[in-house]
């Protein structure tokens, strides 16, 4: 059995309790066809905090060397000098999460999500970087830089007053996606 601190089990006999589990019994603060929000300063059982710390700690940790299998070169990704010194400071417990930095953490709303994990990658998007990776079950999006829509800072785990996570249906399908494309041929 692997136990995750923040909100995750799962045991080797597929079974899988946490986030999903815990959002289904709680009441959405905002509900889509396809995606709920919740408040996790309403969800005792959510430590938000330690979310932040997990997803932070994996984009930093993906930055900070490169990263071989087999001496094949598996990920590169770049935070960038400045925000890259930010997190790690945020890591150490020495600053707060960057002000220009905002972590969107999804859950699948399956109760048996694709068991499958993507490493971090990043995408540029309108003058800023959308970094993301994937666990069984949650899906981790950090966007950094100076012209990150202010609306995403209200949607932000850490920056919210409400400190939201969000349930999708469409989690899974990405998850899929993403590895069908690193099919050859």
């Amino acid at each position: 059995m692997v136990r995750i601190g923040f909100c995750v089990t799962v045991t080797g006999d597929t079974e899988y309790s946490g986030c999903i589990l815990i959002l289904a019994n709680a009441q959405p603060a905002v509900k889509t066809d396809t995606t709920s929000a919740y408040e996790t300063v309403r969800i005792p059982e959510i430590n938000a905090d330690a979310l932040a710390y997990f997803g932070a700690s994996v984009f930093w940790r993906a930055a900070a060397r490169n990263w071989h299998i087999q001496r094949q070169h598996i990920m590169a990704t770049n935070l960038g000098v400045e925000y890259q010194e930010q997190l790690r400071r945020f890591l150490l417990g020495l600053s707060g999460f960057p002000r220009l930095a905002v972590m969107i953490v999804m859950v699948s709303q399956s109760p048996e999500p694709v068991l499958a994990a993507m490493f971090p990658i990043v995408f540029r998007q309108d003058g800023y970087f959308h970094h993301r990776f994937h666990i069984p079950g949650i899906g981790f999006h950090l966007f950094l830089g100076r012209q990150i829509p202010e609306r995403f800072t209200r949607l932000c785990l850490v920056h919210s007053p409400q400190r939201l996570i969000y349930s999708s249906g469409t989690i899974d399908d990405l998850v899929l996606r993403n590895m069908a494309g690193l099919i050859p041929g």
